[in-house]
């Protein structure tokens, strides 16, 4: 706000400051190409600048209000159809009136020329090239068009003239502060060293100064004036001067706290202010006020959170200042029972199911949360004539328990959780696996301008036991006739067997897998759900901790370590670029590798698979890896596909998401739809290798490129603002284990189309 607020002083003193010369015309108009849609008017195809050698041409069209078409490649195919069919007498006048409904709601994307907004631009420009130092520019502009391609462009021509030199900028009213603080601005002085007026960095500047004021007690700190300058014409320079007005410097005389619970179970006194990054007697800082309020919105108790001055209990003195903490509670408890749909963190797996739940955020006044649960879900949608165990299905009870905020050291916030578990998992229609879970988790948050603001230390202890297995292996071999596929089924099963002889060995181990995991996050997306720019990067890694750190502590009891041999590390980096108005071109990487030893048991969430709406979505889920075996429908092969992963994975994807216009021509709610809808188009590259059911095929060094999959396809998607729902069609381009291999060898194309129902983005 205060940034702004400069910004438009210095604009509008400029302005009046300096003379602004008359702008150059040449409308040319007449030569100008008229709108396919309105021919009484001319779209602006683009805008072009000359002469523009110390701006580019992005950052000068960011200026202005007059800006070229924005038409998506569906605007262009409707056109085009349109005026194709309409030249057909048959075509059915329907589908002309479908054409007409499209282009319409598309209709935002025309941007037409305007000659007053072109002028009042030209304006802008020349102010612009003021207050950056060049008092002598001309602006003038003109049209051009280009019959062949139907385009029309306005031509910005500018003359920069001489760069006027500023002289050191002249500081007043900072003389009284604390030396300390004189020492912080002079650095920041020094920092900024101007050769030229620079609106941009100028106002940086101020607002770097004036945060060090406001972090600093001088509550009342601001600018005197406008910022006053003066130029010499004969020695083009520029003289600046800032003066400053800091109050007298305020402490904090009192805090109170004003709760408004809405019936809600209250959060205890001191828990409220254990999370202030201030106390009483402290010099006042904005910076520490915005850092307690974002504390306690962590929470997640809080509708609204508002941290202010006030005499209502207190007065305020000429030195000191009363402070209110305001919190709004939000519900705390609920029943819950209904459909769910969740994406898991690492391996990007959607799972969707019925739930009941009972929630409870506040347990005790300390904002531990509780949250017990019962609920069925699977990991991709049920297939006629396939059982429950073809969809990866799960039934899960159990609870989960937070504490959000252990512990705040110096804006690192420490909080934890544990949600221990029991499970039932059908892997096919004869082996049944009982699992009981006790995840653990530590959390450590930092501030958001950390590159590592999130890492996670988790510790998974967990028993898992095959259900009458030898019964399960019988009557699955009973399935199969060749000696061949028989051996199959028991290389299927065996990584089942030995976590059956393990459990049921004499020593009666309780655990059968302790996992420790490390994951470090860097979130520097500005939208969590619909990202418009930033990227995003975690590291993963999972080691089974009594083997590998403590070989000699599992010598003595293995009874606490478990079967499980492993070390993982899953690394992944996404970016999103706001390419356009309404458009973001995403791009990710991603790479896994999983070494174990030989005859250990590793939990199927553990391996590594490929394929899904967040993977190469060509593929279903955990569907797609490389091998040389041939690929059936037969039970072994089927088994393998779904339950028996890979030990290293690779992935990469590039998308581009786009979001309608609001239609001016729809109302209310129909207008807010067409508004969160959009569409994308992506390609999908990437496979699994070294799959554990496969003991025949060697991976090459060059297999780990010239054998990734590729899938294209586009999809549509559905921004709720909390939530984004995609419904993607994917081909696979490129199957390695295929023939044949590419789409177009393969005599039905669109057979080869698969659906993909998406929550969240795919990365």
């Amino acid at each position: 706000m205060i940034y702004s607020t400069y910004k438009i002083i210095l604009i509008c003193f400029f302005s009046v400051y300096f003379s602004i010369p008359l702008l150059g015309q040449n409308y040319g108009k007449a030569s100008l190409i008229p709108s396919e849609s309105d021919s009484l008017q001319f779209e602006l195809s683009e805008v072009l600048f000359e002469g523009n050698n110390s701006f580019s041409s992005s950052e000068l069209i960011e200026l202005l209000s007059s800006r070229p078409n924005s038409k998506s490649f569906s605007h262009y195919i409707l056109r085009r159809f349109r005026k194709e069919f309409s030249k057909i007498k048959a075509t059915p006048q329907l589908a002309l009136i479908a054409l007409d409904s499209g282009l319409k709601a598309r209709q935002d994307e025309i941007k037409f020329i305007e000659e007053t907004k072109i002028e009042q631009d030209m304006i802008s420009l020349k102010e612009f090239y003021n207050i950056n130092g060049f008092h002598d520019a001309f602006i003038s502009y003109f049209f051009k068009s280009d019959p062949l391609k139907r385009l029309n462009f306005l031509i910005v021509k500018i003359k920069e003239g001489k760069r006027f030199q500023l002289k050191p900028i002249k500081y007043i009213g900072l003389d009284s502060i604390p030396n300390e603080l004189s020492i912080e601005i002079a650095r920041i002085i020094d920092n900024d060293k101007f050769e030229f007026l620079n609106e941009n960095s100028i106002l940086s500047q101020i607002s770097s100064i004036l945060d060090v004021l406001k972090d600093n007690g001088f509550y009342y700190a601001r600018l005197y004036s406008t910022p006053s300058v003066s130029k010499d014409t004969v020695n083009y320079q520029d003289s600046l001067t800032i003066r400053f007005v800091t109050g007298k410097r305020q402490k904090i005389a009192a805090i109170n706290l004003i709760d408004s619970t809405r019936g809600q179970n209250p959060i205890s006194y001191n828990t409220h202010f254990d999370q202030l990054f201030f106390k009483k007697g402290d010099w006042y800082s904005r910076r520490n006020v915005k850092l307690s309020e974002e504390n306690l919105r962590l929470f997640g108790v809080f509708d609204v959170v508002q941290i202010d001055t006030s005499s209502i209990f207190n007065k305020i003195t000429d030195s000191t200042l009363s402070m209110i903490v305001f919190c709004q509670y939000r519900k705390l408890q609920s029943w819950n029972l209904g459909f769910f749909a969740n994406t898991t963190k690492i391996d990007k797996q959607d799972h969707y199911g019925i739930e009941l739940e009972y929630m409870h955020k506040n347990l005790g006044g300390k904002v531990q949360m509780i949250n017990p649960f019962i609920r069925a879900d699977v990991e991709k949608p049920l297939e006629i004539g396939k059982g429950l165990d073809a969809a990866g299905f799960t039934g899960q009870a159990g609870f989960k328990f937070g504490q959000p905020l252990i512990k705040n050291l110096n804006g690192m916030r420490i909080g934890g959780y544990a949600n221990p578990l029991i499970s039932y998992k059908p892997f096919d229609n004869y082996l049944r696996v009982w699992g009981l879970y006790l995840p653990l988790q530590l959390t450590a948050s930092f501030q958001p301008f950390n590159f590592i603001n999130n890492v996670n230390l988790d510790l998974s202890l967990s028993r898992e036991e095959p259900e009458h297995f030898y019964q399960s292996q019988d009557s699955a071999l009973s399935k199969v006739t060749s000696l061949d596929d028989k051996a199959k089924v028991k290389q299927n099963y065996e990584i089942y067997r030995v976590l059956n002889t393990f459990v049921n060995s004499k020593k009666s181990p309780f655990i059968t897998s302790a996992i420790m995991g490390l994951t470090l996050i860097s979130d520097h997306r500005d939208n969590l759900n619909s990202p418009k720019k930033g990227y995003y990067f975690s590291l993963n890694l999972e080691v089974t901790p009594f083997h590998s750190l403590f070989p000699s502590l599992y010598m003595v009891n293995s009874r606490i370590s478990g079967i499980s041999k492993y070390f993982r590390t899953i690394f992944t980096f996404s970016d999103n670029q706001n390419i356009f108005e309404n458009s973001v071109l995403a791009f990710k990487f991603k790479i896994g590798y999983l070494t174990k030893s030989d005859s250990t048991y590793i939990p199927q969430e553990r391996q590594l698979f490929a394929g899904g709406s967040n993977s190469v979505r060509a593929w279903g889920p955990r569907e797609l890896r490389y091998t040389k075996l041939p690929i059936n429908d037969g039970f072994s092969y089927q088994f393998a596909r779904d339950f028996v992963g890979s030990s290293k994975l690779i992935e990469t994807s590039v998308e581009l998401r786009q979001k309608f216009n609001r239609p001016d021509y729809l109302n209310g709610a129909y207008a807010d739809l067409v508004s969160m809808a959009g569409f994308e188009e992506f390609i999908d590259i990437g496979n699994t290798f070294g799959w554990y059911a496969d003991k025949e095929t060697q991976v090459k060094s060059l297999d780990y490129i010239t054998k990734l999959a590729i899938a294209g396809g586009v999809g549509l998607r559905l921004d709720l603002g909390f939530l984004t729902v995609r419904f993607d069609f994917a081909w696979p381009i490129y199957d390695p284990v295929s023939k044949p291999q590419f789409l177009w060898q393969r005599e039905n194309e669109f057979k080869t189309i698969h659906f993909q129902l998406g929550i969240g983005n795919a990365f």
